[in-house]
């Protein structure tokens, strides 16, 4: 089957291998993006620049974020910014958590992490990958539909997709921040899947 996404370029989308693969030099981001998005794509999206980076998608959301692809990305963000002592962690994690829930919401729902705290590591694990990205011309990408999302990297929180193509669409100024009374900016429209 083929799928124009607009005049200047063509993407094969071929059913037996269900992913989408090109260079952004030959294709454009947005239009890959507002296809995935308008399709209500579920899958993998990874964009390649010096290091690999990755995107999951449900329905046309994003979901999680990443530069590993072991799982553990979520994981050693909490770790990162001591939101909860790794043997704690790590104990209630071989304890209780069988994989059926995103991460983020079986930490909060067994009280370890706060609805602030789940998207403030939402926010920093999406805008993390976008930062190292953001500016870079040859940019090579992938999509699988197959790919299975893994609930380890989920906080359990989704943005529309087309936040990769304006992220300030979906930012607001709030209050300043008590430390370096800036405004703190905010990502707004996230929901719970």
């Amino acid at each position: 089957m083929l799928v124009s996404i607009n005049e200047s370029c063509v993407i094969l989308y071929r059913f037996n291998s269900m992913s989408i693969n090109g260079d952004l030099t030959d294709f454009f981001l947005d239009e890959i993006i507002k296809y995935l998005q308008i399709s209500h794509k579920t899958g993998l999206l990874m964009l390649v620049y010096k290091t690999n980076h990755f995107f999951w998608l449900n329905k046309g959301c994003l979901v999680a974020a990443s530069h590993r692809t072991d799982g553990l990305g979520l994981y050693s963000l909490i770790l990162e910014v001591s939101l909860v002592k790794e043997t704690s962690l790590k104990r209630v994690i071989d304890s209780a958590y069988n994989n059926s829930l995103p991460l983020g919401i079986f930490l909060h729902e067994n009280g370890f992490l706060s609805v602030k705290t789940l998207k403030m590591l939402f926010e920093v694990q999406v805008i993390r990958e976008l930062h190292i990205i953001e500016h870079e011309a040859k940019i090579g990408f992938s999509f699988d539909q197959c790919a299975t999302i893994p609930n380890m990297e989920l906080t359990g929180l989704k943005l529309p997709l087309d936040y990769l193509l304006c992220p300030n669409l979906y930012w607001t100024e709030s209050t300043q921040n008590d430390v370096s009374r800036q405004p703190q900016k905010k990502i707004i429209a996230m929901a719970y899947d």
